[in-house]
């Protein structure tokens, strides 16, 4: 959708976003004008939530939402303006098939999240995107005693035993014996790469000295 007008692309993602909650059993609504600070309403469990759509960028992994408005002032330039927290209760997006409600948080303009695990497995200051698929969210709404979707203490568990490791391999390589073996032949002890093969007469293993005696 990138060629499109950004209008155009908007409406698109509404609907799209709209669609979704309707699949989830959701009855959903649209405000008339352009007016309110929320582009749709949807009922969930005999309650009323407001959403303000906005396009996602996928980039690296993660996706991006801008989490604030243009607005005229009086010299009719646009300005970037923050949304009140009382104005809508959640940003709707959707990317890749999957609709998301992001909770809104009015001290952050840009929002941003993983949607898979980083290689080194950070845990904090990280939002994933699989908390806030809407099939999720509405659970969570239904029943605040959900379990996460990332299980933060076993991903802990998961990232100490990887520094383990990774710290036993760099112990390794900083050995100059990494990778050979001693091999003997009873009287002449030597090295070679583990992965060679053991010369006839030789096995592994070294003798020593006092062996002999």
């Amino acid at each position: 959708m990138k060629n499109l007008h950004p209008k155009i692309r908007g409406t698109i993602i509404e609907y799209q976003v709209a669609t979704a909650l309707m699949q989830l059993g959701c009855n959903v609504s649209f405000p008339l004008g352009e007016c309110s600070p929320y582009d749709l309403i949807f009922e969930f469990n005999k309650k009323l939530y407001r959403v303000q759509v906005k396009h996602a960028v996928k980039e690296n992994g993660k996706f991006y939402i801008y989490c604030q408005k243009q607005q005229g002032n009086l010299n009719t330039k646009l300005i970037s303006v923050s949304y009140e927290l009382d104005d809508f209760e959640f940003f709707g997006t959707y990317l890749d098939g999957i609709c998301y409600l992001i909770d809104n948080d009015k001290k952050r303009t840009v929002r941003s999240f993983r949607l898979n695990l980083p290689k080194n497995l950070q845990i904090r200051n990280i939002d994933y995107a699989v908390e806030y698929e809407a099939e999720y969210v509405l659970k969570k709404l239904e029943n605040l005693n959900v379990q996460p979707r990332i299980d933060m203490h076993k991903l802990l568990e998961t990232k100490k035993e990887e520094n383990r490791l990774n710290s036993l391999k760099a112990l390794d390589a900083s050995n100059s014996q990494y990778g050979t073996i001693w091999i003997t032949n009873g009287d002449v002890n030597k090295k070679i790469n583990k992965n060679d093969k053991i010369p006839e007469g030789f096995r592994r293993g070294r003798t020593y000295n006092w062996m002999k005696k």
